[in-house]
């Protein structure tokens, strides 16, 4: 294999390790991302704390409504029980009675409304945690496929340091140096297609001497416009 060619080989590897190491740092953030699970936790969180204070509400009205209803019999029965014959507690009491009875009412209106809101924000929350529900299989299911991605991705970065290491044997020590030096220089990009005389990376045409020398691909042909080592097919 000649020197341009052993230089290709190794460019098409290090391209492949960097979109695998690109795809693992991908997969790594990808892993300990649970955004999506977390705020869909905190919203079933928020509503199982307005459901649970509904309830308490609720409770409390239901409390005051039982208390009013037992005033309401005891009224009732010092009404119309005949214990009661002043006239003027008879008057008192009705007005009691017409008061406890305004008030059961509209507690009782209370409690409606509020066991309305408590079955809607308990509905509601049973839609927050259906979709928690799919959240979690959905990010366990992701957990897998990355993991089984992860683990293709290493063996396949194995391999390709294996296949490095072949083509560096059969480099000389300058020719990797050179190599080396163009890729931290033009951001991984060595090599550059010479066609009908011009490189085809900065669009420069080349001298003749030049074109010559590049077709052999036995030595190193720099492009004197952009650096990068110049090759043919």
């Amino acid at each position: 294999m000649t020197t341009v060619r052993l230089i290709r080989e190794l460019e098409n590897i290090d391209s492949q390790l960097m979109e695998a190491n690109e795809s693992l740092v991908g997969i790594n953030a990808t892993f300990e991302d649970r955004t999506a699970v977390l705020l869909q936790e905190e919203k079933v969180d928020v509503g199982q704390g307005r459901l649970n204070v509904a309830k308490r509400d609720n409770q409390t009205l239901e409390q005051e409504a039982e208390s009013i209803s037992a005033k309401l019999e005891e009224v009732e029965s010092k009404l119309y029980g005949g214990s009661v014959s002043s006239p003027r507690e008879l008057e008192d009491l009705t007005k009691e009675l017409q008061h406890l009875r305004k008030r059961f009412n509209g507690i009782q209106e209370e409690v409606l409304e509020s066991m309305l809101a408590m079955e809607e924000i308990q509905e509601v929350l049973k839609q927050d945690e259906q979709v928690l529900k799919n959240e979690l299989e959905g990010w366990d299911l992701t957990q897998i496929k990355l993991a089984a991605d992860k683990q293709e991705l290493e063996q396949d970065q194995l391999n390709l340091e294996i296949q490095r290491e072949n083509v560096i044997d059969h480099m000389e020590e300058e020719t990797l140096r050179v190599y080396e030096r163009i890729k931290r220089g033009k951001g991984g990009v060595v090599a550059a297609k010479m066609e009908r005389g011009m490189c085809r990376s900065c669009g420069v045409s080349l001298p003749t001497h030049l074109v010559q020398r590049a077709r052999s691909g036995k030595e190193i042909v720099p492009c004197p416009s952009c650096g990068k080592i110049l090759y043919t097919e």
